[in-house]
This record gives structure tokens, sequence and C-alpha cells, in this order.
């Protein structure tokens, strides 16, 4: 850990030299509690949080003591985090507590810890799980700085976090603004307010939304009788064979939605002149996704399995937990597999965080199938799949969204 030259008047030394070592030892289970008889008990990184742990069980008997002031370090999976004890406390094996001697302040110590926090994640070693013992804890090596440099290293360090933690939260609150002027362009946008002056220039010239809406229930028919007779053709060729193999398959109907009730139109924005709401259907045909079995993933293959890890709002993750997979049959392969411009949006997640209902748009990319708890919208030729895309990433179209909702609690779901 010393590959660097010491400035004068360091010197290097290991723990035992300016500090007292106690190794943690898990007392008997019979002793502990959670009504807060006898001291705070800490296992490990699990109760540790930015700075100090959080007492969530208490032992009455504790066979190893960590006094206040000194840091708790993780030596066993993880090796290397390390918090401040604030109270005296009983620190089970998982955990070495390190106490400053005479005039040295917690905090040096416990920086010196963090800064070696990586080294240390490197120096695990075990069978199931990565462990420092005893011998490794006495043995470390460190420079060690005069007392008043000490003092010195920590005001600068928490003057340097101080101004990082300012910066941080400036970011926080720049990334949020963001997010809201998002969200207003993207409400301006749906609300027709971005276009306002272009329509008027436009004026008798632009075709109204129902005339839109027409044409395309009306090539909708159009490509169904075309799907009809290319079946009953089909039909009458599977019949001249002796009907061998299986019969075609008849094409499905688009199911057709009654139309927004007063009641419904009645709770909607208004639209400038021209536009028209509409349900979704109308304009999109809408595809929940296979259910993939997880066992014929690979990590390579001829076909990536979009699942919901890999969509976010506005973008795919294909580099996120990849999974790819080579036997599918036709019938899976026709129906399933995405094409550009198809909308893809996730059906299930947490339901405190509203971490569903995320959409992106399939734009360049090939052979990919859609996994369950997904679905697909693929639009109508006669509308633009990427505007559509940003309307259902608005916060009007997502409070929508999550109106349907159902599932256990804690969880999520939409059909």
């Amino acid at each position: 850990m010393n590959n660097y030259s010491m400035p004068v008047g360091w010197s290097s030394c290991s723990l035992p030299s300016f500090t007292e070592i106690v190794i943690g030892q898990s007392p008997p289970s019979s002793t502990y509690n959670f009504d807060e008889y006898g001291l705070p008990f800490f296992q490990g990184k699990a109760e540790f949080s930015d700075l100090h742990p959080i007492p969530s069980k208490y032992c009455s008997e504790p066979k190893r003591i960590a006094e206040i002031g000194s840091t708790l370090l993780s030596v066993r999976a993880p090796v290397g985090p390390t918090n401040l004890a604030d109270q005296k406390c009983c620190i089970g094996r998982g955990l070495v507590a390190i106490h400053p001697m005479d005039e040295i302040l917690p905090m040096f110590v416990l920086y010196l810890f963090r800064s070696l926090e990586q080294t240390l994640s490197q120096q695990g070693t075990g069978s199931t799980f990565s462990a420092i013992n005893k011998a490794f804890v006495h043995n470390i090596q460190v420079n060690l700085p005069p007392l008043a440099e000490q003092n010195r290293i920590v005001a600068k360090i928490e003057e340097l976090f101080g101004e990082l933690d300012q910066a941080e939260a400036a970011l926080r609150k720049a990334a949020d603004q963001l997010t809201l002027y998002r969200q207003s362009l993207l409400k301006d946008a749906f609300e027709g307010k971005l276009t306002a002056a272009w329509r008027e220039a436009q004026g008798e010239q632009l075709a109204s939304a129902e005339t839109l809406l027409a044409q395309i229930a009306a090539e909708r028919i159009a490509r169904f009788d075309a799907q009809m007779a290319d079946w009953e053709t089909a039909v009458k060729e599977w019949e001249a064979v002796g009907k061998l193999g299986k019969k075609p398959k008849k094409p499905r109907k688009l199911k057709e939605l009654p139309p927004l009730t007063d009641e419904e139109l009645s709770a909607l924005p208004d639209l400038p002149a021209g536009w028209a709401w509409a349900r979704l259907q109308k304009i999109s045909e809408v595809l929940g996704g296979y259910a993939f079995k997880s066992s014929s993933f690979m990590e390579q293959g001829v076909f990536q399995v979009i699942k919901m890890a890999n969509v976010r709002m506005g973008r795919l993750r294909l580099n996120k937990s990849p999974a790819f997979v080579e036997d599918v049959t036709p019938e899976v392969c026709d129906k399933y597999l995405l094409k550009e411009g198809d909308c893809v949006i996730t059906l299930t997640g947490t339901r405190k965080k509203q971490d569903y209902g995320y959409v992106s748009i399939i734009r360049n990319q090939r052979r990919l199938l859609l996994n369950q708890r997904l679905a697909r919208i693929r639009f109508e030729s006669q509308v633009h799949s990427i505007f559509f895309c940003y309307a259902l990433q608005t916060k009007d179209y997502r409070k929508r969204f999550f109106k349907h909702e159902t599932g256990n609690v804690g969880q999520g779901n939409v059909g």
C-alpha cells in the first residue's frame, strides 16, 4: 500500500502503533433482541449508512465491544467498507473496530481506511465469500503524518467534501429542473402549443384528425378483405391436395372498441381545432409479449429477447443483461419479431416508484423478440410512430396509464 514517497516528517507503521484493534465475535443468538436492551449489535455492512451504522438489533451479552469513535471495518463479504461508531456497540465477526490512540482524530482513521477501501477489497480470500483475518488487519502498513498535519488533512477533506456535496446538490437540482422542462415541453407539444404558429400559416390546407381516422379505418377494412381473399385461396389449395398438413389459419379482424364516451371526453384536456381524441386501438395494434423460457436464454444467439430491464423511458439498453435465443418457431418469429417504428412499453414494475410504463421505440435494431410483461404498439402507416412514442411519455398519459394498474402490494401491473 506504500507505493509512493512519503513527505518529510511522515513515517510508515502498522495499525497497532497508533490504534487499538478489536476483532468482532458474534454472541449467542439467544442474547439478540429488538427491544433496545443492551448494546446496539452490528454484524457487517448491512447496517452501514453514509457515516454511522444504524442499529436494528441489540445484544444483552456482548462478546466484543467497539467504543465511540472507532472505525468499523467490514472484513467479510464485502471487504473494505467503513462506518464510524457514534455510540458504544457490540460487533460480530463481520466487523473489526479500529480505535485511535491518544489525540489522533477518529475521522482521520476513517478517511485513511476509506482511501484504502479498493485495495482492501482486493485482498479478500475464501472459497465461498471474501474475508480478511486478524493477522492481515494487524499487519496493514500505513503512512502516518504528524498530529497537526492529521488535523489539517481532516479539515481539508471535509472542506472539499462539503464543496462536492454542494456541487452534487446543484447537479440534482439541475436534473430535476431538466425533467420538469422535458415534461413541460412534451405537454406543450401534445396540446398543440408548439405548432400553433405553423398551423395558422397552413390555413385550410391541413386535413383534420377525423379525416385521418376515417382513412385508417378504410385501409384496415381493405387490408382485412385482402387477407381474407388470400386465406380463401390458401384453403382451396389445401383442399385440392387432400387437406394435407394444417388448415391455413383464418385472419382475425382487429377488435373494435367503442368510441370515447362524453364522460371520458369531458375529463380530457381541450384540443386545438382539427385534432381529436381517440383510443390507441384506433391507430395501432397492441400485442403482449411471448413467454420465453429463461432456461433457453443464451449469452449469444440469432435473436435477442427484449426484457423489462432493457426498456427505459425513451431508450433501449440492449447491453443490460442481454438474453439470446436461437430455436424459435416461424409462428413465434412472425408474431413477436419487432420492426422499426414499433413502440415497446413495460407493463410490470414497482408501484411505489412507478418504474413501469416505460416507453421506447425500435429504430434500426434488428432481430429483437418481445418478451412477456411487455407490449408492442405498432402504429398504422398514416401516423408518425415517433410522435406517439413521445406522447406516451407525457405526464398526462402516464397518469391515465397508472389508473389501470392492478397487482399485489408493492407490485403494479397494467394489462
